[in-house]
């Protein structure tokens, strides 16, 4: 999910009164649980609940059945995308004074 990807705002996701049908938005800041969009309707930036925003269009070709990703929700984008991220080393490179300052090898006497 990256910024101005273009979504459908589904009702509830804004503020009450706003109607009950999907409206048009870009994505211009992600968060959870909450995201900003630009709303096309009245061209102003709203925050909009990210598990109400949903991609539009699909990725596949005709006669082919588009991936589950594409009926995934910004929240779930979102997720997805923090749990891809890679942690912390688990353990420490065997050679790491190849990488150290000059003068910090085995073979070199450290006073």
């Amino acid at each position: 999910m990256n910024l101005g990807t273009w979504v459908w705002v589904r009702p509830g996701a804004l503020r009450a009164g706003w109607g009950d049908i999907h409206q048009l938005a870009m994505v211009t800041a992600l968060g959870l649980p909450r995201c900003e969009v630009w709303l096309i309707l009245d061209g102003a930036a709203h925050t909009a609940r990210a598990d109400l925003l949903v991609r539009t269009g699909t990725s596949s070709r005709r006669g082919e059945k588009p991936p589950a990703w594409t009926k995934w929700t910004v929240a779930e984008h979102l997720v997805h995308q923090q749990a891809g991220q890679p942690g912390p080393a688990a353990e420490e490179a065997a050679q790491l004074h190849l990488f150290g300052e000059p003068g910090t090898g085995p073979d070199q006497q450290v006073p």
